[in-house]
């Protein structure tokens, strides 16, 4: 039926429109028409057609343009159909007391004449009605109605009334006569096209208008025809026709439904003839059309009456950029401001107006612009002096950097606040790093010992390097001089050995490949290669003919090595990773995150047949070798292990010895494990030659066809896209600048969504510093071309070369060098490198860099080309060449990336990073991801009597590790409710998100880890690898930024995160809330300190890698409507928010909830949550729907101000 109705409603409006066509034609053709014989041929659209009738100005305005002399410099006003039925005052007559000079126009209302008052002996413009209609009752109120609403105004910007009364009956208006044009005849005139000339006039119509909406009086028909402009220098707003004076009787003359106004200016509700909504924002609406107008050169909807109505209704002006390139983004944004459809979306005022466009005016000054540039100019020299501030903490220069903060607090000026607060804040912190530094030194060696005993050399000597030379003592020296000796050697044996295998030239090698052996026992590119080697050991070494596949590894001469012998069978729906231990056989079995590794003794392996059987069935693996056989099921326990009639439930380690040779160990390995993409079951062994611990190929045979190429081995990533920052937009070089500091000088351009050397300049860099990462990046350059890639790059040189990493970019086979593959593109120049081919020249080379620690790799175009470490002696002696001594080169572990200017027409485009987080927690299991990806098995509805019980105090949480006093707010829970976030603060170190994981509802939380410092008030998208928090993203030293970032899994920590742009604008932004999709976030912007309100506002995003939008505010209803709500979020069936309520004194806060509507920005029903029958005073509450808990925080003492804040927990009562 609805659709029935819908479709009536449908023709019959098109059916209006049709006879309103045809009315408009006849009278364009100049026939007699009456709009009753209409109404009599169509009785059912009487109504309609009397409405668009008695509108004044609606139709006739464009069907009958009002006739106006060309001479004529006053304005003519909205004409109305049915006019000119009776014969006006002849020019030169006599009109009472006034002398009719000549006729300036004809109006909706009668005709406007030039007289001169004879009592007075001034001109006037003398308005006068006109034809049938005039003479009614109800068109005589109207006319006198407008004199009254006039007269009562005064204002520059205003026509004024002189005198109002009648002639032998007809009525009249004596006002001002203005000479000067209409605007309408200004637009697009030379004299009026600049921007600035177009805002003051907008603004002074503002400001007369703005009057007339004080005493209650709306225009409903401003347009540009309506304004005059004195001397043509001033606007002056005429024809208040249609005026209406708001709350009094005299509002009603207008016929109900019908519509006033001229259809180009008419805001929609004016259209719609909603006069209930018609107030001073329709006025906007109309002065918006007037700007835009005066801007573009036409108003933004044109064509028929129909189409205009039908445009202003449904469609959203083009853009004025599009219409004119040089606009002020500023002021178009605030044009289409003004033309929003909904009333509230405008300015509520034309004082708003006024003030937005004063504002622009001044900012937009010669004098603000030279203001506004000495301030770049200031803060682009403090910006430089925090980023050294900055690169001597990095480098533990502390005294020095204590100096220049000291320096920085003593700056003066209103830019200069922001940074002198920031040194103020920042030098405690700096005076207490020696001793903190020196007080983990003892750790820190401890570890890094740990690290050469598992022959990872170079993790050892990354961790030793960090700590600046002053606070290293002779033994952390001597541990760090031998790591980098150790993997040095390490490095070049294995350059050899690889470049021995890649000739094929294997005579003689044994020496080097016991020696590497011994120092990378694990290397899966070693073992391999003694095994096949020993397999050739019978021949003499004469008749050796080594066989090598079609990958260039070498092959055994004969099969039947135990690896042949695997055997994998049965359901395997789980992650089985195969390695080599230090002495046996590694297999690592994975469950989601939970790795298990299990080693084997290869020896005994070989007494029972070289045989061992792995088989999956659901959660339970099976290993048999021989009659050893042992099972592994991953369960509520974590794991268990049965072997014969032994069971150990989540054992730290499970070991099965023969006699005193341990033949099997099973125990937890956080080991983070790539995929590599595998073809069939026989490819289980594959080459590696990393230099790490222990290198394993993984296979997950549930997503065979999605798995990527382990990253350790190939130019390739295999990270998802979302974990990639591009440091170019593609548009403009913003977020580069000139290496001293500053914007980007010459010699730089951007074309085509490419970065060009175009030109004799000087290096590059990007803002931000980096440490570990992968950064991706493309390339072309022309014959004899010759740039570089930097990082790791400081400021302190006279070229950012000269403090800086460079991967080469180089394409001349004329020079000399060209030979030394040192100098060939992807080498680490002038250190080590190799020969590539290049894409033709005009195409681009895809290029790659990893850097961890202190190990280097370079890729191009998918080979590998360079591989060091930095600080090896190999590295020391190489570090000065061709006269550009590179200090430090041994100590830095972060800096910009940088473009050099070599050379010229040097080309580059896709520039991503991704940084690599570092987790030095080497005792900490991995966590669970099913802890947070594990849909809830039941889902408990938020209880509409918004009780709550049995509140208790979360003591694993509450307390931390070394007893110190701290703070635990602000919690956020998984949607399943195993894995939770809060924020940790001391009562003097820094605010930090911490997290912890529980095995189900009933036991406590552990495994307690930080997971992102110096942040926030956090909230945690659904799959935990999104966080969104306040922090210091512009590294002010305030964490009052909204920001969020991803990481890669739940066992490392989140990286440093980005301001959220959408998110720039909220007024002191406090907590965040995801949605359960991860595509709606809840914000508080506190706005206590200004007006003593808060702010819930709602943001969108159409996945979780689209950016945000815009945040709008959202309302509430019921008896907690105030706008006092805080840290706000919704449940996860969308149907109620909970958050906090202020109390009176705004001292305290107590749960509040209501209910979602159909309107997403609308809350209704809000009330009280109540805790063991009471309120309560806590923040950030948040519901678990699969647990039925409500976490919250408390403060720890009753009496303000609160420093310590505690976690708490509840469980619902219905």
């Amino acid at each position: 039926m609805g659709n029935d109705n819908d479709q009536n409603e449908s023709a019959a409006t098109q059916l209006l429109h049709s006879v309103l066509a045809e009315y408009i034609r006849r009278r364009d053709a100049g026939d007699p028409v009456d709009i009753e014989s209409f109404c009599m041929a169509y009785p059912d659209l009487a109504d309609g057609l009397r409405s668009y009738a008695d509108g004044e100005g609606l139709l006739q305005a464009l069907a009958d343009p009002a006739s106006v002399d060309s001479s004529i410099t006053s304005s003519a006003e909205t004409l109305r159909p049915g006019a000119g039925q009776r014969t006006d005052p002849a020019p030169q007559a006599d009109f009472g007391r006034y002398r009719l000079i000549r006729q300036l126009g004809n109006g909706a209302m009668g005709a406007v004449y030039l007289a001169e008052d004879t009592h007075l002996g001034r001109q006037v413009a003398l308005k006068i009605p006109r034809g049938t209609g005039t003479e009614g009752p109800e068109f005589l109120q109207r006319f006198t109605r407008e004199a009254r609403a006039a007269a009562q105004l005064e204002h520059p910007n205003l026509c004024r009334i002189y005198d109002a009364g009648d002639v032998n009956g007809t009525p009249f208006i004596s006002m001002e006569y203005i000479d000067g044009p209409p605007l309408s005849q200004c637009v697009g005139v030379a004299d009026y096209l600049d921007q600035r000339r177009i805002a003051e006039i907008v603004s002074e119509i503002a400001a007369g208008l703005q009057v007339a909406h004080t005493r209650g009086i709306l225009h409903r028909d401003v347009k540009s025809g309506n304004v005059l402009m004195k001397n043509g220098e001033i606007p002056c707003v005429t024809d208040f026709g249609l005026a209406r004076m708001e709350g009094r009787e005299e509002s009603k003359i207008t016929r109900q439904d019908s519509i006033l106004g001229t259809p180009a200016y008419m805001a929609p509700e004016q259209i719609r003839a909603s006069q209930h909504q018609i107030g001073p924002h329709s006025d906007v609406y109309a002065l918006g059309v007037v700007l835009y107008e005066l801007l573009a050169g036409h108003t933004p909807f044109q064509g028929s009456v129909l189409v205009i109505l039908n445009q202003a209704l449904n469609d959203r002006p083009p853009s004025l950029q599009k219409v004119r390139a040089d606009v002020d983004r500023h002021l178009a944004d605030f044009c289409l401001q003004m033309l929003e459809k909904e009333p509230e979306q405008r300015p509520q005022s034309m004082q708003a107006v006024v003030v937005f466009l004063q504002q622009w005016l001044k900012t937009t000054s010669p004098e603000s612009k030279t203001q506004q540039a000495k301030e770049k100019q200031a803060r682009e020299k403090y910006e430089l002096m925090k980023s050294k501030v900055l690169s001597l903490i990095q480098r533990g220069q502390y005294a020095q950097a204590v100096a220049a903060l000291e320096k920085m607090q003593q700056l003066k000026g209103s830019v200069a606040a922001d940074y002198s607060d920031w040194a103020s804040k920042k030098l405690p912190e700096v005076k207490k790093l020696p001793q903190q530094l020196k007080q983990s030194i003892p750790a820190l060696l401890a570890t890094a010992k740990q690290f050469m005993h598992r022959h990872d050399y170079g993790q050892a000597a990354q961790l030793l390097q960090d700590i600046p030379p002053d606070f290293r003592s002779p033994a952390l020296q001597q541990t760090l001089d031998k790591a980098l000796e150790l993997q040095e050697e390490a490095d070049l044996l294995l350059l050899s050995l690889q470049d021995c295998v890649r000739t094929k030239q294997l005579e003689g090698i044994e020496d080097n490949l016991k020696r590497f052996l011994k120092l990378k026992p694990g290397s899966k590119f070693a073992r391999d290669l003694w095994d096949s080697l020993q397999s050739y050991d019978k021949l003499p070494s004469n008749q050796r003919r080594y066989r090598f596949n079609e990958k260039g590894q070498l092959q055994p001469l004969s099969s039947g090595s135990i690896w042949d012998n695997w055997l994998l069978w049965g359901t395997l729906c789980f992650v089985v990773v195969f390695g080599l231990a230090y002495g046996g056989i590694m297999i690592y079995i994975l469950d989601g995150m939970r790795t298990l590794a299990v080693e084997v003794n290869e020896d005994w392996l070989r007494e029972q047949g070289g045989q061992l059987t792995l088989s999956v069935d659901g959660k339970e693996h099976t290993i048999s070798a021989g009659e050893t056989i042992v099972k592994v099921a991953f369960g509520e326990h974590g794991f268990s292990v049965k072997h014969n009639d032994t069971i150990v439930h989540d054992p730290q380690t499970f070991t099965i010895k023969k006699g005193t040779t341990q033949i099997l160990q099973i125990d937890a390995s956080g080991m983070r494990l790539a995929a590599i993409k595998m073809a069939s079951p026989s490819q289980l062994v594959q080459e590696q030659d990393s230099t790490t611990e222990s290198d394993t190929a993984a296979i997950d045979t549930a997503t065979v066809d999605t798995a990527t190429v382990n990253t350790a081995d190939t130019g390739k990533s295999s990270n998802p896209a979302e974990d990639w920052v591009s440091l170019f937009n593609g548009r403009d070089l913003s977020e580069w600048r000139h290496f001293k500091g500053g914007p980007v000088k010459q010699g730089w351009s951007v074309q085509n969504g490419e970065i060009r050397v175009t030109g004799d300049g000087e290096d590059i860099m990007t803002e931000r510093v980096y440490a570990n990462f992968e950064l991706e990046f493309e390339w072309a350059m022309p014959n004899g071309g010759n740039s570089g890639i930097l990082y790791r790059a400081g400021t302190s040189g006279e070229s950012l070369s000269n403090t800086a990493i460079e991967y080469q970019l180089f394409d001349d086979p004329s020079h000399p060098k060209w030979s030394d593959p040192k100098f060939r593109s992807g080498s680490i120049w002038p250190l080590y490198g190799s020969f590539v081919s290049l894409k033709p020249r005009g195409q681009f080379n895809t290029s790659r860099i990893v850097i961890f620690g202190n190990q280097i790799t370079h890729w191009l175009n998918g080979t590998k080309t360079a591989e060091a470490t930095i600080g090896s002696a190999n590295w020391r002696n190489l570090g000065n060449v061709s006269n550009k001594a590179r200090p430090n080169y041994a100590t830095l572990t972060s800096g910009h990336i940088g473009l050099q200017t070599y050379g010229k027409d040097v080309r580059f485009r896709n520039l991503r990073i991704r940084e690599i987080s570092i987790n030095m927690n080497l005792t900490k299991s991995s966590v669970n991801v099913s802890a947070v990806n594990e849909p809830p098995a039941k889902s408990i509805p938020f209880p509409e009597n918004a009780r709550f019980i049995k509140a208790s105090y979360l003591l694993s949480l509450n307390r931390s590790s070394d007893n110190q006093v701290a703070s635990n707010a602000y919690p956020w829970v998984s949607p399943n409710g195993l894995m939770i976030w809060w924020t940790r603060e001391g009562i003097v170190d820094k605010s930090g998100i911490y997290q912890a994981t529980r095995k189900n509802v009933d036991s406590q939380f552990e495994n307690i880890q930080l997971v992102l410092p110096e942040a926030r008030i956090a909230s945690i998208s659904p799959d935990g690898l999104e966080i969104v928090c306040l922090c210091d993203a512009n590294q002010t030293g305030s964490m009052d930024v909204l920001g969020s970032c991803r990481r890669v899994n739940l066992n490392v920590q989140f990286p440093r995160p980005q301001q959220i742009t959408p998110f720039k604008n909220v007024v002191v932004p406090k907590g965040t809330a995801f949605s359960v999709d991860g595509r709606q976030l809840l914000l508080n912007s506190s706005r206590l300190g200004i007006d003593g309100t808060t702010q819930i506002l709602r943001s969108i995003r159409s996945s979780i890698n689209a950016p945000w939008s815009d945040p709008r505010p959202v309302t509430f209803t019921g008896i907690l409507a105030e706008a006092k709500w805080t840290w706000p979020s919704l449940t996860a069936d969308g149907r109620h928010v909970i958050g906090g309520y202020y109390g009176k004194d705004k001292s305290e806060e107590f749960p509040v909830v209501a209910n979602a509507t159909a309107d997403p920005y609308r809350f209704s029903n809000s009330r009280p949550i109540m805790i063991n029958g009471r309120q309560v005073n806590a923040r950030c509450v948040r519901y678990c729907a699969a647990t039925g808990e409500l976490f919250y925080c408390r403060p720890r003492d009753d009496v303000p101000p609160y420093k310590i804040w505690e976690l708490w927990g509840a469980e619902g009562s219905q």
